[in-house]
């Protein structure tokens, strides 16, 4: 599941993808960034409770769509609540954030 599906996502949840886009504005027009030679790839999350959680991001492909995600583990999604995320790339040219997106994590009614 990806984060722009209309599927909830819950807490507990493994396998969520998250995937974010890194562009930049060019004459009106959001274009996508070609980050296959990024030496750092991560996806930051804000937690409900404001507290941070950092992962390592992959490309969706090689980087020259300008594409990263993270895919969810055992233990990442753990509140429910209203999060945030926000990408950050470190290329040769510097540092470049996406802007953070919102979604929301869903309670269980019972844990299995």
């Amino acid at each position: 599941m990806s984060i722009n599906c209309p599927n909830p996502i819950h807490v507990g949840d493994v396998g969520t993808t998250f995937r974010l886009n890194i562009e930049e504005c060019l004459s009106g027009v959001d274009t996508a960034v070609d980050v296959s030679g990024a030496t750092t790839k991560q996806i930051i999350f804000r937690k409900p409770g404001k507290t941070l959680d950092t992962q390592t991001a992959a490309f969706t492909t090689d980087g020259t769509n300008g594409q990263i995600e993270y895919v969810s583990q055992s233990g990442d999604i753990d509140a429910a609540g209203q999060w945030s995320m926000q990408g950050k790339v470190i290329l040769a040219a510097g540092t470049f954030f996406t802007s953070p997106v919102p979604f929301r994590v869903d309670a269980i009614l019972a844990a299995s």
